[in-house]
Protein backbone atom coordinates (compact mmCIF):
# COMPACT_ATOMS: atom_id res chain seq x y z
CA UNK A 1 0.00 0.00 0.00
CA UNK A 2 1.53 3.30 -1.11
CA UNK A 3 -0.17 6.70 -1.06
CA UNK A 4 0.44 10.38 -0.35
CA UNK A 5 -1.97 13.28 0.26
CA UNK A 6 -1.18 17.00 0.55
CA UNK A 7 -3.49 19.46 2.29
CA UNK A 8 -3.06 23.23 2.42
CA UNK A 9 -3.33 25.08 5.71
CA UNK A 10 -7.02 25.16 6.68
CA UNK A 11 -6.46 27.29 9.77
CA UNK A 12 -5.27 30.56 8.22
CA UNK A 13 -6.30 33.31 10.69
CA UNK A 14 -7.43 35.83 8.05
CA UNK A 15 -7.75 36.34 4.33
CA UNK A 16 -4.45 38.24 4.17
CA UNK A 17 -2.39 35.22 5.22
CA UNK A 18 -1.38 33.39 2.07
CA UNK A 19 -1.15 29.62 1.89
CA UNK A 20 1.17 29.93 -1.07
CA UNK A 21 2.41 32.12 -3.88
CA UNK A 22 2.67 31.43 -7.58
CA UNK A 23 3.02 32.82 -11.03
CA UNK A 24 1.27 32.17 -14.33
CA UNK A 25 1.24 33.64 -17.79
CA UNK A 26 -0.32 33.45 -21.24
CA UNK A 27 1.36 33.56 -24.63
CA UNK A 28 -0.12 33.87 -28.10
CA UNK A 29 1.23 33.87 -31.64
CA UNK A 30 -0.94 35.12 -34.51
CA UNK A 31 -0.13 35.09 -38.22
CA UNK A 32 -2.46 36.92 -40.63
CA UNK A 33 -2.37 36.65 -44.40
CA UNK A 34 -4.17 39.36 -46.41
CA UNK A 35 -6.93 39.65 -43.81
CA UNK A 36 -8.36 36.38 -45.10
CA UNK A 37 -6.41 33.77 -43.17
CA UNK A 38 -5.42 33.84 -39.51
CA UNK A 39 -3.38 31.20 -37.68
CA UNK A 40 -3.34 31.40 -33.89
CA UNK A 41 -1.28 29.42 -31.36
CA UNK A 42 -2.07 30.07 -27.69
CA UNK A 43 -0.84 28.86 -24.31
CA UNK A 44 -2.80 29.85 -21.19
CA UNK A 45 -2.32 29.38 -17.45
CA UNK A 46 1.31 28.28 -17.74
CA UNK A 47 2.82 28.45 -14.27
CA UNK A 48 2.89 27.00 -10.77
CA UNK A 49 1.95 27.56 -7.12
CA UNK A 50 4.48 27.07 -4.32
CA UNK A 51 2.65 26.19 -1.10
CA UNK A 52 4.00 27.30 2.28
CA UNK A 53 5.49 25.09 5.00
CA UNK A 54 2.14 24.81 6.82
CA UNK A 55 0.96 22.33 4.20
CA UNK A 56 0.33 18.90 5.70
CA UNK A 57 1.86 15.93 3.93
CA UNK A 58 0.30 12.52 4.63
CA UNK A 59 2.10 9.47 3.32
CA UNK A 60 2.32 5.75 3.86
CA UNK A 61 4.27 2.96 2.24
CA UNK A 62 3.59 -0.39 3.83
CA UNK A 63 2.42 -3.90 3.13
CA UNK A 64 -0.07 -6.08 4.97
CA UNK A 65 -0.23 -9.86 4.97
CA UNK A 66 -3.65 -11.11 6.02
CA UNK A 67 -3.77 -14.75 7.12
CA UNK A 68 -7.23 -14.77 8.61
CA UNK A 69 -8.74 -14.32 12.07
CA UNK A 70 -8.47 -16.77 14.94
CA UNK A 71 -11.97 -17.14 16.40
CA UNK A 72 -12.13 -18.75 19.87
CA UNK A 73 -15.11 -20.54 21.31
CA UNK A 74 -17.47 -17.57 21.58
CA UNK A 75 -20.30 -19.72 22.91
CA UNK A 76 -18.75 -19.68 26.38
CA UNK A 77 -19.38 -15.95 26.65
CA UNK A 78 -15.89 -15.22 27.93
CA UNK A 79 -14.24 -14.38 24.63
CA UNK A 80 -12.72 -10.95 23.98
CA UNK A 81 -12.67 -11.57 20.24
CA UNK A 82 -12.43 -8.41 18.12
CA UNK A 83 -11.64 -6.13 21.03
CA UNK A 84 -8.30 -4.96 19.63
CA UNK A 85 -8.93 -5.70 15.97
CA UNK A 86 -9.81 -2.11 15.00
CA UNK A 87 -6.77 -0.69 16.82
CA UNK A 88 -4.40 -3.12 15.14
CA UNK A 89 -5.75 -2.23 11.68
CA UNK A 90 -5.51 1.49 12.44
CA UNK A 91 -1.88 1.09 13.45
CA UNK A 92 -1.09 -0.67 10.19
CA UNK A 93 -2.63 2.05 7.99
CA UNK A 94 -1.98 5.14 10.11
CA UNK A 95 -0.02 7.53 7.84
CA UNK A 96 3.08 9.51 8.70
CA UNK A 97 2.29 13.24 8.83
CA UNK A 98 4.56 16.27 8.68
CA UNK A 99 4.55 19.83 7.34
CA UNK A 100 6.48 20.71 4.23
CA UNK A 101 6.39 23.02 1.24
CA UNK A 102 5.67 21.71 -2.24
CA UNK A 103 4.99 22.97 -5.74
CA UNK A 104 1.88 22.47 -7.89
CA UNK A 105 1.89 22.84 -11.65
CA UNK A 106 -1.11 24.72 -13.02
CA UNK A 107 -3.35 22.94 -15.56
CA UNK A 108 -2.10 24.84 -18.60
CA UNK A 109 -4.21 24.96 -21.77
CA UNK A 110 -2.89 24.91 -25.34
CA UNK A 111 -4.89 25.85 -28.42
CA UNK A 112 -4.31 26.03 -32.16
CA UNK A 113 -6.81 27.38 -34.68
CA UNK A 114 -7.03 28.48 -38.31
CA UNK A 115 -9.65 31.05 -39.34
CA UNK A 116 -10.52 31.65 -42.96
CA UNK A 117 -12.77 34.51 -44.15
CA UNK A 118 -14.67 34.43 -47.45
CA UNK A 119 -13.82 37.14 -50.01
CA UNK A 120 -16.96 39.19 -49.30
CA UNK A 121 -16.11 39.20 -45.58
CA UNK A 122 -19.51 37.94 -44.48
CA UNK A 123 -18.51 34.45 -43.34
CA UNK A 124 -15.60 33.12 -41.27
CA UNK A 125 -14.91 29.43 -40.62
CA UNK A 126 -12.52 28.41 -37.86
CA UNK A 127 -11.49 24.82 -37.05
CA UNK A 128 -9.26 24.29 -34.04
CA UNK A 129 -7.82 22.06 -31.37
CA UNK A 130 -7.55 22.54 -27.59
CA UNK A 131 -5.86 20.53 -24.85
CA UNK A 132 -5.59 21.13 -21.09
CA UNK A 133 -3.16 19.38 -18.72
CA UNK A 134 -5.79 17.80 -16.49
CA UNK A 135 -6.39 14.13 -15.59
CA UNK A 136 -9.00 12.57 -17.84
CA UNK A 137 -9.15 15.52 -20.22
CA UNK A 138 -9.35 14.35 -23.83
CA UNK A 139 -8.16 16.32 -26.89
CA UNK A 140 -10.87 18.83 -27.74
CA UNK A 141 -11.63 19.50 -31.42
CA UNK A 142 -13.97 22.32 -32.43
CA UNK A 143 -15.43 24.06 -35.48
CA UNK A 144 -16.90 27.56 -35.40
CA UNK A 145 -18.67 29.44 -38.18
CA UNK A 146 -19.46 33.16 -37.91
CA UNK A 147 -21.82 35.06 -40.21
CA UNK A 148 -21.90 38.86 -40.15
CA UNK A 149 -25.28 40.51 -40.72
CA UNK A 150 -26.16 44.09 -41.70
CA UNK A 151 -26.49 46.56 -38.85
CA UNK A 152 -23.34 45.40 -37.00
CA UNK A 153 -24.96 42.11 -35.96
CA UNK A 154 -23.31 38.71 -36.09
CA UNK A 155 -24.18 35.11 -35.32
CA UNK A 156 -21.86 32.15 -34.70
CA UNK A 157 -22.52 28.42 -34.52
CA UNK A 158 -20.14 26.19 -32.61
CA UNK A 159 -19.62 22.43 -32.51
CA UNK A 160 -17.00 20.40 -30.66
CA UNK A 161 -15.97 16.95 -29.51
CA UNK A 162 -13.70 15.96 -26.62
CA UNK A 163 -12.66 17.53 -23.35
CA UNK A 164 -14.56 16.02 -20.42
CA UNK A 165 -17.60 15.19 -22.52
CA UNK A 166 -18.36 14.07 -26.04
CA UNK A 167 -20.32 16.15 -28.55
CA UNK A 168 -21.12 19.75 -27.78
CA UNK A 169 -22.95 22.58 -29.57
CA UNK A 170 -23.17 26.31 -29.03
CA UNK A 171 -24.36 29.63 -30.43
CA UNK A 172 -23.31 33.28 -30.09
CA UNK A 173 -25.16 36.47 -31.03
CA UNK A 174 -22.99 39.58 -31.35
CA UNK A 175 -23.91 43.27 -31.56
CA UNK A 176 -21.35 46.03 -32.16
CA UNK A 177 -21.74 49.58 -30.85
CA UNK A 178 -18.81 51.47 -32.30
CA UNK A 179 -15.70 50.24 -30.44
CA UNK A 180 -17.86 48.20 -28.03
CA UNK A 181 -19.08 44.66 -28.61
CA UNK A 182 -21.71 42.71 -26.66
CA UNK A 183 -22.06 38.94 -26.96
CA UNK A 184 -24.76 36.59 -25.66
CA UNK A 185 -24.27 32.87 -26.11
CA UNK A 186 -24.03 29.31 -24.87
CA UNK A 187 -21.50 26.53 -25.46
CA UNK A 188 -23.84 23.85 -24.07
CA UNK A 189 -27.04 24.07 -26.08
CA UNK A 190 -27.83 20.40 -25.56
CA UNK A 191 -28.52 21.20 -21.90
CA UNK A 192 -31.52 23.30 -23.00
CA UNK A 193 -32.66 21.01 -25.82
CA UNK A 194 -32.29 17.62 -24.10
CA UNK A 195 -31.65 18.24 -20.37
CA UNK A 196 -32.42 14.63 -19.43
CA UNK A 197 -29.39 13.35 -21.36
CA UNK A 198 -27.01 16.34 -21.21
CA UNK A 199 -24.35 16.76 -18.54
CA UNK A 200 -24.99 20.50 -18.14
CA UNK A 201 -26.04 23.80 -19.67
CA UNK A 202 -24.39 27.21 -19.87
CA UNK A 203 -25.19 30.80 -20.75
CA UNK A 204 -22.77 33.72 -20.88
CA UNK A 205 -22.64 37.45 -21.56
CA UNK A 206 -19.41 39.07 -22.75
CA UNK A 207 -18.57 42.76 -23.21
CA UNK A 208 -15.55 43.92 -25.20
CA UNK A 209 -13.85 47.12 -26.25
CA UNK A 210 -11.49 47.56 -29.20
CA UNK A 211 -8.67 50.09 -28.91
Amino acid sequence: LHYSIRQSNQGAPDIFKLNGIGVSGDASFVYTYRDRLRIRLTARDVGFIKWQNETKYYREDTSVLFKGVNVPNILKGESRFGENLADSLANEFDPFVDNRSYKTRLPAAFEASVAGTFPDGSLTVMPGFRYRLLPGYQPHFFLKGSYYLPGAWGISLYGSYGGYGSYNAGIEVVKRFGPFQATLGSYSLQGFIAPETASGASLFVRLGYSF
